[in-house]
């Protein structure tokens, strides 16, 4: 980053997304076993993840407001089709899909970031940063990009981003219930269970 004559930050272009990296982004959100599959922005166009050039990788913060010096992790890439990463020109991905009205879409990739970034720092965050909306805020929000280039319809993917997470925990809840009523079943057996003498018939 450099300052203008007046003083003003002046953001320049990212650099090129490494190998390694776009292979990361495809791991993250598509899966490490998964070969082909299609866009996940749009749903429509395929992308190829052994091919040359066969995915784009969407930048969740605008490329204009990546400073040069700013190192760009797997938390802010999501791997797209051509066309659909053109789209997004300056626009936070978030927005793009809030915008389009791509919610399922919007959900599941909210979903995938707050979950990697959980288990990045599972040892560092206290009950309170665990939401969903705060990862949010914190990766892509006004406090570290307030050029413009993080979430524009804060208010709107926040609360997508707390509902969701609700619902995810609902569920968590329910499936660790069923777990404790199979344990519980399983203890009662075992506790009323009378136990017989084996009847050994010879070898």
């Amino acid at each position: 980053m450099t300052k203008s004559a007046k003083g003003s930050p002046t953001y320049m272009a990212a650099k090129p997304v490494s190998q390694a990296l776009r292979r990361a982004v495809w791991d993250m959100h598509v899966g490490p076993g998964v070969q082909q599959t299609h866009c996940g922005l749009c749903g429509i166009n395929a992308m190829s993840r052994t091919q040359n050039n066969g995915f784009d990788t969407a930048h969740i913060v605008a490329r204009k407001w990546m400073v040069s010096d700013e190192k760009i992790n797997v938390l802010y890439l999501v791997p797209s089709c051509k066309s659909c990463n053109s789209q997004c020109e300056n626009t936070c991905v978030l927005d793009f899909l809030w915008c389009n009205n791509r919610l399922a879409t919007l959900r599941r990739i909210i979903m995938v970031i707050f979950n990697a970034f959980v288990t990045q720092h599972i040892h560092e965050l206290s009950d309170e940063d665990r939401m969903a909306w705060r990862v949010l805020e914190h990766l892509f929000g006004p406090s570290r990009y307030p050029a413009g280039g993080g979430i524009i319809n804060t208010k709107a993917i926040y609360e997508i981003a707390r509902i969701e997470q609700q619902a995810a925990l609902i569920e968590e809840a329910a499936q660790l219930t069923r777990e404790l009523q199979s344990i519980s079943t399983q203890l009662k057996l075992l506790t009323e269970a009378k136990i017989q003498p084996m009847k050994f018939t010879g070898f």
